[in-house]
């Protein structure tokens, strides 16, 4: 998964043309560091406060992202990034609030924080996926430059839409990972 990853992440710098070598593991730890901590979200033990925390999460990663790369843009094109970045994975976010739910029940908090660890960890990989995605289609669009003010919204939600397919199979293949990382953790 982490592959994937690094991959768009250096062609993200690539198409930038930011000649800094460190962008792309600054990019990487970054991502990874979120990832872990939206993983580490769905150890809240009440009900739908992991799912608030990991979109939390996502929004902070996305601005931690700009602020590696020196991107700044209002927070209504961020925020229209982000809400059709999550859309794609609208089935992953309701299973979590439904997985989330379980908490409540008792007995069904241990079972609900093991399945939305992986669950959260996969959604923030493929939103970070999916952004770098968008970030280097409009610097390679605009020879290295990145104004994303000047993109319209509905040209966005289309480059998210048109990679919908892709933004699943990463999150399933980051669910994969990380339960396989992770199996002795239980």
């Amino acid at each position: 998964m982490s592959n994937i990853i690094s991959n768009t992440a250096s062609e993200l710098v690539k198409a930038m043309k930011i000649q800094d070598e460190n962008k792309r593991e600054e990019l990487m730890k970054s991502i990874n560091n979120h990832a872990l901590n939206a993983a580490g979200a769905g150890l809240i033990p009440i009900p739908l406060a992991d799912l608030a925390a990991l979109t939390i999460n996502v929004w902070h990663m996305y601005v931690k992202i700009n602020k590696i790369l020196g991107i700044s843009f209002k927070d209504n094109i961020m925020k229209s990034i982000a809400s059709a970045a999550l859309a794609n994975l609208s089935g992953n976010l309701i299973g979590s609030g439904l997985i989330s739910l379980i908490k409540g029940v008792p007995g069904g908090q241990l079972a609900a924080s093991v399945a939305l660890a992986g669950t959260n960890y996969a959604i923030c990989f493929s939103s970070a996926w999916i952004y770098m995605e968008i970030l280097t289609t409009v610097a390679k669009k605009n020879n290295g430059n990145l104004n994303l003010d000047e993109i319209p919204v509905k040209e966005i939600k289309r480059m998210v839409k048109n990679n919908k397919d892709k933004q699943k199979d990463i999150a399933k293949d980051a669910r994969t990972d990380y339960t396989k990382e992770h199996k002795d953790d239980k």
